[in-house]
């Protein structure tokens, strides 16, 4: 009887959403300041991170999103968690530098915008209190008067 216990413990803890074992890979490539591709398994993957949207190259900041991406992960072996999958075939992920959040991190930084039409996991809530921050000291994109989001960017100039 209690082994069966355990048995079921362990089958509900595997099947918790967002309870994922951690993959790792090198990070070959970063497109923007939110996706890229990195080598996992012997092939080449295209990711976007989880739950944020930074801003698009063209706009302000989206450079610097790219390169501060760039800077903390391009050619490093990162841990991530794959969440799901987007319209573009792309792995959308946790990634993980140093036991850090690379989607958090790039929040708090005024980076990215918590992109809470699709951040749904608990995780959010923090994140959206920490964009609120680094909107309230000015930093980052939250320097400007009035960032434009990258979707309203994106409606406005027809551009996916």
């Amino acid at each position: 009887m209690k082994m069966n216990r355990a048995v079921c413990l362990v089958l509900i803890l595997l099947l918790q959403p967002g309870l994922c074992l951690a993959a790792r890979g090198k990070v070959l490539h970063i497109e923007d300041g939110d996706s890229g591709t990195l080598q996992y398994h012997g092939r080449n993957v295209e990711f976007r991170l989880y739950g944020i949207d930074a801003p698009e190259l063209k706009q302000n900041y989206g450079n610097r999103a790219r390169a501060r991406l760039a800077k903390m992960m391009l050619g490093k072996t990162v841990e991530f968690d794959i969440l799901d999958h987007d319209r573009y075939d792309r792995k959308v992920v946790l990634a993980f530098i140093d036991g850090k959040c690379v989607n958090e991190e790039l929040v708090k930084a005024g980076l990215a915008w918590v992109y809470t039409h699709y951040c749904r996991d608990i995780r959010c809530e923090k994140w959206v209190k920490l964009q609120e921050l680094a909107k309230k000291k000015g930093i980052g994109l939250w320097a400007a008067r009035d960032p434009l989001p990258p979707w309203e960017y994106r409606e406005r100039h027809g551009a996916d």
